[in-house]
């Protein structure tokens, strides 16, 4: 049996004139409101849509009983013409509030809030940057070099991972004849997957950034191999440093296209 939660989604951007009469269906065959505890709206012609849209605002649609807690056809039509939205669901149960965005070209966010609406982070996906913050203290206090630099911003990497990505604000809802350049409109070409919370990859044309393409990889090396070292007397500390430092060369090499032999230097004789 489906559970029913209150929701409310804001459609924005540019609306191709020729979706109108698609849109207007689905919207009225998901029973919405235009607030809460007010008649279902039934729109039926491009007029009726913008008379529903303060000026300058998005397109707000309510249901105080959404089988579990979204609009599965309107959704679904939205990201496959490439159009803006976002949705707030309820908690109840074993549901956590959600927060759900939709951007052309970012893919579908999916984030669990408190009760206001807010975004929330697990405290235990922080820790990892709890203990890198620690590690690069302690580096400072013995002496303050480029391997505490980059435990820093390995941790700053590593935080930014899990807080929710920055994504465009949703822009008015407006209609737009059909030939309009606006991109809004368009087919998502994203290939991000549901839930991920990872922005586009950049491109190849985007510039390093600049703590990166300063990074002493040999250094970070070393530092790799002296935390394996500390394994046996520090194992949790040491283990989650190890897979950060993993993960961050892999992303060099995967997502930035360093070459291999820069980012996994071979190890001089005499150091360790």
């Amino acid at each position: 049996m489906a559970d029913h939660l209150s929701t409310v989604i804001w459609i924005g951007g540019a609306i191709p004139q020729q979706l109108v009469p698609a849109l207007c269906q689905i919207i009225r065959e998901e029973q919405v409101t235009l607030d809460w505890g007010t008649r279902p709206f039934q729109p039926q012609t491009a007029a009726d849509l913008l008379a529903a849209v303060p000026q300058g605002e998005t397109l707000g649609l309510y249901h105080e009983q959404a089988t579990w807690g979204c609009f599965q056809e309107l959704e679904k039509f939205l990201q496959q013409h490439g159009i803006a939205f976002r949705r707030r669901s309820e908690g109840r149960y074993e549901y956590e509030p959600q927060l759900v965005e939709y951007r052309p070209g970012y893919g579908l966010v999916i984030l669990e809030t408190n009760a206001g609406g807010y975004p929330v982070v697990q405290a235990l996906d922080l820790m990892p940057v709890k203990h890198l913050l620690e590690a690069a203290l302690e580096a400072a206090d013995d002496q303050p070099d480029s391997r505490t630099l980059s435990l820093l911003h390995t941790a700053l990497k590593t935080l930014r991972e899990q807080m929710p990505p920055e994504l465009p604000s949703l822009e008015p809802f407006r209609l737009v004849p059909d030939d309009a350049s606006d991109t809004t409109g368009k087919p998502d070409v994203s290939d991000q997957q549901v839930g991920d919370r990872r922005q586009a990859p950049p491109v190849a044309a985007t510039p390093l950034p600049k703590w990166l393409a300063k990074m002493d990889w040999a250094l970070l090396r070393q530092q790799k191999e002296w935390l394996a070292s500390q394994t046996s007397t520090h194992p949790d500390q040491a283990e989650g440093l190890l897979s950060l430092l993993d993960a961050l060369q892999d992303h060099a090499i995967d997502e930035l296209g360093l070459p291999e032999d820069v980012v996994l230097p071979k190890t001089q004789p005499g150091t360790n």
